[in-house]
């Protein structure tokens, strides 16, 4: 499938090793014990976060509750770095706004407006709701589009030629390099040209929160699909369990800690062609229906020699379906991968499958 999942976070999960801070921010999110679904949600602490890849499309989408404003100016909501340049979308309390700000003007330090503002209202009313926020964007020189949506509404759209100008630039920029939100001014812009910088009110916060890249054939200038994030943990062995555990006496034990232990319990394997397979948790599925499937693993390297990859498995029955191996660091970190469809098949996942299911890991060299 060319639609490549780049980030799910849903902080059950309670880790923020795959959130990358936009411009070198120095605070990442942290967790609140209050949530769109599930217990927690990321509590936006001043940097921008997300996730960076490279892309011509994208779409992003998440619950999201601002918490008001703290401090008046412009807040940016979410951007989308194009050569690592900002294009956010704009908060303005003061002039009752949403605005898109598409990098700069030609050669100069001032941000480019290219479309008119919206008004702020249905962002603006009961900061403390959980709205369902999300962008689509296509940097090209002609068909073109950046899309902001709010709770089923497309508040902003600039379509056409959506390339952007560098701070001080003259040369066009059209590669996504990473989509984060939140953020303060100052983080995802580099102009010292406006001031005051504002500040998010208390308690904002991001749950449920998907960033996809799209190749030409699959980017569309449409509403991104909302899906809650529900979370589970391995509970018992599979049927094939070739790892070694180390603090505990059964595999599934030594995987199935929330928040992850790191180093107190683990599985481990210095051979290739080693498999390790789970049952998940089952999840209550009432009200929601299942779309996609994404494996989170964290663990490390035991060396910075060859041969520690892995790969990520989802299983019913006979049918199994191997995401391509990924180096591990040599640090505690997380990979991932996302399953769109039933192992081996095109059939979509439904409550059948995700309680049929299995999940595991495989070792390669």
């Amino acid at each position: 499938m060319a639609v490549t999942r780049r980030g799910t976070f849903g902080a059950e999960n309670h880790s923020v090793t795959n959130l990358d801070l936009f411009a070198g921010g120095t605070n990442p999110p942290v967790l609140a014990d209050i949530a769109k679904t599930g217990a927690h949600a990321y509590r936006h602490t001043g940097s921008a976060f997300g996730r960076s890849f490279t892309a011509t499309a994208v779409r992003s989408v998440c619950a999201l509750r601002h918490g008001g404003m703290k401090t008046a100016g412009r807040l940016p909501i979410v951007t989308v770095a194009v050569n690592y340049t900002p294009l956010c979308v704009m908060w303005e309390p003061g002039k009752g706004e949403l605005q898109l700000m598409a990098g700069f003007e030609e050669g100069s330090a001032s941000y480019r407006y290219p479309i008119s503002a919206a008004a702020h209202d249905l962002f603006a009313t009961n900061p403390t709701a959980w709205k369902i926020v999300g962008i689509a964007a296509k940097i090209a020189e002609t068909d073109g589009y950046v899309s902001f949506y709010l709770d089923g509404q497309r508040l902003l759209n600039w379509t056409g030629d959506t390339r952007i100008f560098a701070l001080d630039g003259y040369d066009l920029c059209d590669t996504i390099t990473g989509v984060y939100w939140y953020g303060d001014e100052y983080n995802v812009t580099f102009s010292d040209d406006y001031w005051p910088v504002g500040e998010w009110g208390d308690n904002s916060l991001c749950d449920d929160l998907t960033i996809d890249s799209l190749t030409d054939a699959d980017a569309v200038d449409a509403e991104p699909r909302y899906r809650a994030l529900l979370w589970t943990t391995a509970a018992t062995n599979g049927s094939v369990n070739q790892w070694a555990p180390v603090g505990a006496v059964l595999n599934a034990d030594a995987v199935k800690d929330n928040p992850p232990d790191d180093a107190a319990s683990y599985v481990t394997t210095a051979a290739p062609d080693q498999t390790d397979e789970f049952v998940p948790a089952q999840i209550s599925l009432a009200g929601y229906l299942p779309e996609v499937v994404t494996v989170v693993v964290r663990g490390k390297r035991a060396s910075t020699g060859e041969g520690a990859n892995v790969g990520i498995f989802t299983k019913i029955e006979d049918e199994q379906e191997t995401a391509p191996a990924q180096a591990l660091r040599t640090d505690w970190s997380e990979i991932e991968a996302t399953f769109w469809t039933k192992p081996n098949s095109v059939m979509p996942w439904d409550a059948t499958g995700i309680g049929e299911m299995k999940i595991g890991i495989v070792s390669s060299e």
